[in-house]
């Protein structure tokens, strides 16, 4: 917006307010589009990651299953088949249990907030405020 001012005029207030309250909703809204951009990045490496984890899990289960039918004819050797089925299935049990913790324990680290965005915006809410109150 061009206005023509002459160098011995001073800036009408109102017009310096509202030029704030417009720079101020513009750098709010660009915050705003920042913290979508930074959740939908984040959102998005989660869902790799968890792919990678659904994939890796059927893989390790089909060997796990094949494996297991190895171990049980392996110990039916030296023991009853019923203990040797019994071993291999709290063999599987903790597989399963290392596995979950070891997932859980990682999904638990990935921090799905923008932090930097928000504190940003915060800033910038506060300083406006502090201005305004000055200029009353």
């Amino acid at each position: 917006m061009a206005v023509e001012e002459h160098p011995s005029q001073q800036p009408d207030v109102n017009r310096l307010l509202k030029q704030l309250i417009q720079d101020v909703n513009n750098l709010l809204t660009q915050h705003i589009e920042l913290f979508k951009y930074e959740i939908k990045e984040e959102v998005a490496e989660a869902g790799k990651y968890t792919t990678i984890i659904v994939a890796g899990t059927l893989i390790a289960y089909t060997g796990l299953i094949l494996f297991g039918f190895f171990l049980i004819f392996a110990l039916a050797l030296i023991l009853p088949l019923w203990a040797a089925s019994l071993a291999v299935t709290i063999f599987y049990f903790l597989i399963a249990a290392i596995a979950l913790f070891i997932t859980n324990k990682r999904l638990k680290k990935m921090q799905l907030k923008p932090e930097a965005s928000l504190a940003e915006a915060a800033k910038t809410v506060k300083e406006t405020q502090k201005w305004l109150q000055k200029k009353k």
